[in-house]
This record gives C-alpha cells, sequence and structure tokens, in this order.
C-alpha cells in the first residue's frame, strides 16, 4: 500500500518536475521509475552551502510530514559545495526558529554521487544547482526539480535565491517561498494518504 502511494506521489512530483525541466532547457526529460524494493520515497533537497536553503526545507519539510502522519516519504539535504559537519547559517537558524523550525541540530552534508543515486527525487533552489548536477551528476539531473516551480507565480523568478550574507529579512522572504513550495507538495500528499477512520 506504501509502496503504491509512493509511486503515485513520484507521479505527481514527475510532471511537476517536467514542467521545470522544460523551462532550464533540459532536453529528453525522461525520469527513472519508482523503487521497487523500499516502501519510502527519497526527497533529497540540494542548495549551494547546506545552511540555509536546504537545511530549513528538509527540517521544515520533515515537520510537515509528521504533522499529517506521512510515512511513506524520507527527508534528506545536502550542499553541493560544502564543508560536512558545519552548522546552519546563524541567521538562517534565528529565523527559522521564529516560524517554528529548529535548525539547532542540523550538520551540512556534502553532495555525494552515492546520495544522488539512491534519491528518487531532488529537489534544487537555483539554476547553478542544475549546472551543478549537469556537470557532476547528470545521470541525476532528469529526476531533479526547481523547488521555485511548484510554487511558481507570473512574473516571479522560478529560482529561490541565496539569502546567505543577506539581511534577516531576505531569509523571512526566501524562507516565505519555500513555505509556499512545501505546502503545494503537502498537500498532494495528505491527499496520497488513507482517510482515518473514527
Amino acid at each position: 500500500m506504501l509502496r503504491a502511494k509512493a509511486k503515485e506521489i513520484l507521479l505527481y512530483i514527475e510532471a511537476l518536475a517536467e514542467s521545470a525541466a522544460r523551462s532550464l532547457g533540459i532536453s529528453g526529460y525522461a525520469p527513472e521509475p519508482a523503487k521497487t524494493n523500499t516502501e519510502n520515497l527519497a526527497v533529497l533537497f540540494v542548495c549551494t552551502g547546506n545552511i540555509c536553503r536546504s537545511a530549513y526545507a528538509d527540517r521544515k519539510f520533515r515537520d510537515l510530514l509528521e504533522q499529517h502522519n506521512i510515512t511513506s516519504i524520507s527527508v534528506a539535504s545536502a550542499g553541493v559545495d560544502t564543508t560536512p559537519g558545519k552548522e546552519a547559517d546563524p541567521t538562517a537558524q534565528s529565523v527559522a526558529y521564529q516560524r517554528g523550525v529548529d535548525l539547532t541540530n542540523h550538520r551540512t552534508t556534502k553532495l555525494t554521487p552515492e546520495m544522488a543515486t539512491r534519491a528518487d527525487v531532488i529537489v534544487l533552489f537555483d539554476r547553478s544547482h542544475v549546472n551543478a548536477m549537469r556537470a557532476n551528476y547528470s545521470r541525476a539531473l532528469p529526476k531533479s526539480l526547481l523547488l521555485g516551480s511548484l510554487g511558481y507565480k507570473f512574473g516571479q523568478p522560478i529560482s529561490i535565491a541565496d539569502p546567505f550574507g543577506r539581511p534577516a529579512e531576505v531569509f523571512r522572504s526566501c524562507f516565505s517561498r519555500i513555505d509556499e513550495s512545501l505546502e503545494i507538495l503537502l498537500d498532494h500528499l495528505r491527499k496520497s494518504q488513507p482517510e482515518s477512520t473514527n
């Protein structure tokens, strides 16, 4: 049952990814089939340093899945250019805490070929990450999408820009954009879950 639901979720994400792929000029979009040897769909958030955007999205998405008792999804995050073991950016931690997201225990992880291979869906934040995937993990590019494509509004950039080194206000705007995009995904995930009976 959970495997079937994970496959349904992946198909939904693939449809979104295909639209984003076209906007990025990714030709020959051909998503890999859903895994058949696990009941969990593996979602990997990838940004540059894994200290701001992907760190926040990882923790926020875990919290949302837990709140809605969704157990068929596993979540991880990594950076394409980072040193493993670092804490989240202090401003990111502060702004995230104000939004009810605790990044205290977050530690950075560097993206590896193994992580890219294991993930079913790789969620990126800007075009530099697409370029990094194309250069170093090209086989995983077809299962990648930009998070901003999920909450895209006309006239809005599809990329979610890096707030690193910017004022707290920029972090708040960035995290709001991430929240909007994650909510769209969560809405589908909730619909995919069996209704509880009392």
